[in-house]
Formats: C-alpha cells, sequence, structure tokens
C-alpha cells in the first residue's frame, strides 16, 4: 500500500498520482430521532454531484449538492 498523492518519474518525467475519493470530515450532527425529517450538513471534500447518500440504508427524502465539499440531505422516515 502507498499513501497518495505519489510522484512516479517515468524517462524524466514526473507523473503525480492523487486520490479524489470522497472524505467526509464532518457531519453536523452525528444523532437524531427516528422518525426522521432532520436536515443534516455532511461537509468533506470531492464530493460528486451524482452522490449517493443513504442513512442506514435508506435513501434521504432530499439530497441538496452544494458543493465538492458541501452535501445537504433529509433524513428519511
Amino acid at each position: 500500500t502507498c499513501a497518495l498523492p505519489i510522484s512516479i518519474t517515468l524517462a524524466g518525467e514526473t507523473v503525480t498520482v492523487e486520490d479524489y475519493s470522497p472524505v467526509i470530515t464532518s457531519l453536523s450532527q452525528e444523532e437524531g430521532t427516528t422518525l426522521g425529517g432532520e436536515e443534516i450538513t455532511i461537509t468533506g471534500k470531492h464530493f460528486d454531484e451524482n452522490a449517493t447518500v443513504k442513512v442506514d440504508g435508506l435513501a434521504p427524502t432530499e439530497t441538496v449538492f452544494v458543493s465538492s465539499e458541501c452535501i445537504k440531505i433529509v433524513t428519511p422516515f
């Protein structure tokens, strides 16, 4: 295994390989009711507008892609 980013030099040219996997750095709340309907802000990096979010295996009732660093959801009922 290796940590990214890494740089490799081949035939005099350096190529840098970076990891662009989504990373969650924080949630606006980590606990809530089982009734659903709560808005949660997910912050991190490398989010994509086609990202799929699941809460205990269920799709949120609403998912809003704000930016590559922020997604807002409403928890499912």
